[in-house]
């Protein structure tokens, strides 16, 4: 009996699919090619085949297993050009002895229309075996790429420029791509690079300095392991690093560089409830709130005239040696709350209640800001924060009037 070529593709997809098995409950595209019968079927045909010759035992085999099972997914759509199967050489030891497996796993490449297989000793982590099957079979894959890393890439180019620019607090991992340490801590990393991302003076990057052109930088700095992690502070073109030998986790990480850069970064993003505060204004704030919305003749105080004081207050702040232009923008805000509320008594109720249901919408995902926009509005929300009742004595109010009144202004 004569079979027509489109009988033939779907005999030859049926023994393809009738050799997969289940893992996890879930259908495995790894091609089970464990008989002869099976391997002479699909290998030497139409399409590449990868080939992983394994032993049920070998622990080494295990430890792919995971990574071969993605492998498979990503060229799941792809089976009519290229398969990834595997043999259970320790089975089917003639058919191991046949393509030369002398221990496992051994992976080989099957060209189309070949039955002779070539042995692939590359890295067995998923982007360095699917881009192998993409070299040897021209068939791309449906891994999407990466998204690329939160934190700043050094090279021996741009090294000095960035880490010593004396504007800019830097934390530096020196790292090698091959560092077990290393990938352990790169999803770690990369969080706490994307929580400072905002923070244009606190510069979270990293440097490959194990990269031949990276490397007289590493020496310069005495790296001789890896990953490790140093501290440039700003202030100096001289840098002296600091090396970093604490806890490498989130938390501490973020900790760290809130202290170092005088930020107030919450791990997983965002910031935490003092971004932008400014305590001594923050006094002034109480005894705005607490004031009478207009002169009243008597000892009590106005808020127009606390008005006219923190304009006073900020005017000699902004030019003093501890002046950051955020700290600057921050003064300005406790100002504008001042003077719109002044205006408009309900209004800091009103923008407090407004800036909270953004921010409530932001976190459940129903209004997603962008991550500048969202510090912005958290900023705000902070400082409308001070303007809040507090209990105050006659002693206290009058203590708190010495604070805002005598303060050196290069402290705030």
């Amino acid at each position: 009996m004569r079979l027509s070529i489109s009988t033939l593709v779907t005999v030859s997809a049926a023994v393809l699919l009738s050799t997969s098995c289940l893992v996890d409950g879930k259908k495995s595209n790894v091609v089970d090619l464990t008989t002869t019968k099976a391997f002479d079927a699909a290998i030497g045909k139409g399409q590449g085949a990868l080939v992983e010759f394994f032993a049920p035992w070998c622990g080494h085999c295990k430890k792919l297993a995971p990574t071969y099972e993605e492998l498979a997914d990503a060229f799941a759509s792809k089976k009519d050009k290229v398969i990834i199967a595997k043999v259970d050489a320790d089975n089917n030891r003639a058919l191991g002895k046949a393509h030369g497996v002398q221990g496992f796993p051994t992976l080989k490449w099957f060209p189309a229309h070949s039955k002779e297989g070539e042995v692939y000793s590359g890295i067995r982590d998923l982007k360095a075996l699917s881009s192998y099957v993409t070299e040897m079979s021209n068939v791309k894959s449906n891994i999407r790429a990466p998204p690329p890393p939160a934190a700043k890439q050094l090279t021996k180019d741009n090294f000095d420029e960035i880490v010593l620019d004396e504007a800019n607090d830097v934390f530096v991992e020196f790292y090698a791509p091959w560092c077990g340490h290393c990938k352990n801590l790169a999803p770690v990393y990369d969080k706490v690079a994307s929580a400072f991302e905002n923070e244009k003076n606190c510069i979270v990057a990293q440097m490959d300095a194990d990269d031949a052109a990276n490397r007289d930088i590493a020496q310069r700095y005495g790296v001789s392991g890896f990953p490790t992690l140093m501290m440039f502070p700003k202030g100096s073109k001289d840098k002296k690093p600091v090396p970093y030998q604490q806890s490498r986790a989130e938390e501490d990480l973020v900790q760290y560089l809130n202290e170092q850069c005088y930020t107030h970064r919450a791990p997983g993003g965002g910031l935490t409830d003092l971004a932008w505060r400014l305590p001594l204004l923050d006094t002034l704030a109480s005894r705005f709130f607490v004031a009478s919305p207009t002169s009243s003749g008597g000892k009590d105080e106005d808020r127009a005239s606390i008005l006219e004081e923190a304009k006073s207050f900020v005017a000699k702040y902004s030019t003093s040696a501890n002046a950051t232009e955020a700290k600057n923008a921050a003064a300005k805000y406790y100002l504008k709350v001042m003077d719109k509320a002044i205006a408009k008594p309900s209004y800091i109720e009103e923008e407090t209640k407004r800036l909270a249901n953004i921010i409530k919408k932001h976190v459940d995902g129903t209004s997603a800001l962008a991550s500048a926009k969202f510090d912005d509005i958290k900023r705000r929300a902070n400082i409308l924060a001070a303007f809040a009742k507090r209990e105050m004595s006659e002693k206290s109010a009058e203590a708190a009037k010495k604070i805002t009144k005598g303060v050196d202004h290069s402290e705030l």
